[in-house]
């Protein structure tokens, strides 16, 4: 379950929208590990700002990919953020 005031189903999780802020390694093995396991590629959506690494991943992975992290937070239930520490203020800030 995730941490929330109610448990959450692994086919409701499996149907649910993530936003990953952030495309590096860390991301791509989260998201590999997800699609092995059945979820969905249109539930998810990644914002990556460095242009090799969405094109890497677009054609990797064939997921919903852009440079907006307010488009992917958007259209998206949860929220993770993969970015280095040193970035994180700047990117809650947006």
């Amino acid at each position: 379950p995730l941490y929330s005031d109610h448990a959450i189903s692994n086919k409701d999780f499996m149907n649910t929208s993530i936003a990953f802020i952030g495309g590096g390694n860390m991301a791509r093995s989260i998201i590999g590990g997800l699609l092995s396991q059945g979820f969905a590629k249109n539930g998810i959506h990644v914002s990556e700002p460095y242009a090799p690494t969405r094109e890497a991943l677009a054609a990797d992975l064939a997921i919903d990919i852009t440079d907006d992290n307010l488009q992917v937070a958007a259209k998206s239930q949860i929220w993770l953020f993969a970015v280095k520490p040193q970035v994180m203020k700047l990117v809650c800030a947006e």
